[in-house]
């Protein structure tokens, strides 16, 4: 069969290597001289002792938030003080890499932090997994996740091949890859960057920047600057919420 084909189809028709890698569309180059805007920030409390904060989502009244590696799983957290309600580490990783999470008005959305694209939807009230399905977007890591018009996006990052690739990628919420976007080079990048959408728009952390994205084109419409790497954002419906690797959670708000 011709290389990077799907076995068992002609070579001419469009190859798995194709719908994986080749992005779709290129998203507009970002002015680098362009000045971030200044953002009003409010450090809430401190994310819960000895935890590695990467995914974040909102559900019902609270906020959930991921621990990579150390005192690893799935927090439930009161907003107001940042006190525990729910903890659980479910098995649903490989060496306790909890990664991105996102919510829609029924369960969270929990996607493996490296080396694996499983995603799991999750009981918001027990953090136990309800099912399992694979994002589809080949040799890239996932980040923080988000829900957007009935789409799960992630940002992608390649892990060896080529660590400037970052792509917007837009899944259904089967798992198939619906869009990819290459996202141009920008200033501060991330290992592993937040993404949260407000409804409208997309917001992606790069270092010590904020970015508001187009989640259509993946074009950066502003820029803002934080005071930390967020590798958790949620939105709340008022305001955004960004967690950082130095465990210091802050809220809010972008006009």
């Amino acid at each position: 069969r011709t290389p990077g084909s799907v076995r068992g189809t002609p070579g001419n028709r469009r190859s798995y290597r194709d719908n994986q890698y080749q992005p779709v569309l290129q998203a507009k180059p970002y002015t680098a001289d362009k000045p971030l805007q200044p953002l009003q920030m409010q450090l809430r409390f401190k994310a819960p002792e000895g935890s590695q904060p990467y995914g974040l989502a909102w559900f019902a009244g609270s906020l959930y938030m991921s621990s990579y590696k150390t005192a690893a799983g799935i927090y439930q957290l009161d907003p107001e003080d940042g006190r525990v309600i729910n903890r659980d580490a479910p098995d649903i990783t490989y060496k306790e890499q909890y990664g991105g999470l996102a919510a829609d008005k029924e369960q969270l959305y929990h996607v493996q932090g490296q080396f694996s694209n499983d995603c799991n939807p999750l009981d918001p009230a027990t953090l136990e997994p309800k099912d399992k399905f694979f994002l589809y977007s080949s040799q890239f890591h996932l980040g923080d996740l988000t829900l957007h018009n009935n789409h799960l996006y992630a940002i992608g990052y390649h892990r060896s091949d080529d660590v400037n690739d970052y792509r917007l990628l837009k899944f259904s919420l089967d798992g198939k890859l619906r869009r990819s976007i290459a996202i141009t080079v920008i200033p501060n990048r991330s290992a592993s960057p937040g993404l949260a959408s407000d409804g409208r728009w997309l917001y992606t952390s790069m270092g010590d920047a904020l970015y508001k994205l187009d989640p259509e084109t993946g074009d950066v419409v502003e820029g803002f600057a934080v005071p930390d790497a967020f590798y958790g954002i949620a939105y709340d419906g008022e305001q955004l919420w960004g967690a950082g690797w130095n465990g210091n959670v802050y809220s809010f708000v972008v006009k």
